[in-house]
């Protein structure tokens, strides 16, 4: 498998897939009307419709043969710019820049408990410390927990 067969261009309507080509809606319409591929799912695969572009098209269709050239090049540097920027999140990726989606979500998970671990402690651990105490005092009892919370919250986020 080439490194182009692992790109993921898919969209699902003809107006991100003219703005992937730099071509009109209509334009896509009438691709459509020439046999432009479609997965059965109702998307478009952006690579796949490059290389009906590069081999499929019939020459028929509104344009000359030289607004089709220009048309074609013009779309050859659109993928180019989108090819670059897959390669370029490749190269991130292995090289630790991006988080994979497993640690992130790791981590958004963790986060979470520690916050509802902490709303239940509230729970049981605010009202004896409040009984008693005046507005202020309670205030302060109240913006010490969050700010313990939001400490928590900080170091289990950096690690």
């Amino acid at each position: 498998m080439s490194k182009t067969e692992d790109i993921d261009l898919t969209v699902s309507t003809q107006a991100e897939l003219g703005k992937i080509f730099g071509v009109s809606t209509r334009s896509i319409t009438r691709w459509v009307s020439e046999g432009m591929p479609k997965k059965k799912d109702g998307v478009y695969d952006a690579i796949e419709i490059a290389r009906w572009r590069g081999v499929g098209i019939n020459g028929g269709g509104e344009g000359s043969p030289a607004e089709e050239t220009n048309e074609k090049r013009h779309w050859d540097i659109q993928f180019r710019k989108y090819r670059a920027l897959h390669e370029k999140a490749l190269f991130e990726k292995e090289k630790s820049l991006l988080l994979p989606v497993i640690e992130v979500e790791r981590r958004e998970t963790a986060l979470a408990a520690i916050f509802v671990q902490a709303l239940t402690l509230y729970e049981n651990r605010l009202p004896p410390l409040l009984e008693g105490k005046s507005k202020t005092e309670m205030h302060e009892i109240i913006q010490k927990e969050n700010d313990y919370l939001r400490k928590r919250i900080v170091s289990e986020n950096s690690e």
